[in-house]
């Protein structure tokens, strides 16, 4: 009778072990809305985004390939990311 249950337990667990709740997101500090009012914010909310840095895109088949430096020896180029005055 041990067994059986034993059995039952480990395949539970092993089905489990595949489960993600968090869906892959890490979540190191609550958001500041979460935050209690008494604690200070880590950045201010008026700090802007951090800027993109520029990308040159080349395309291969059906593959894009983006580099931080021109690649002049490279065929296929498609754009820059992002485009420059977009955001």
């Amino acid at each position: 009778m041990q067994t059986p249950r034993f059995m039952l337990l480990a395949l539970a667990l092993l089905a489990l072990a595949g489960c993600d709740p968090a869906l892959g997101r890490a979540e190191f500090a609550p958001p500041q809305d979460r935050w209690p009012s008494t604690l200070p914010s880590a950045i201010a909310r008026e700090t802007p985004a951090p800027a993109v840095p520029l990308q040159y895109c080349y395309h291969t088949l059906a593959q894009a390939d983006c580099y931080l430096t021109p690649q002049p020896g490279r065929l296929g180029f498609t754009g820059t990311y992002p485009i420059p005055g977009q955001y």
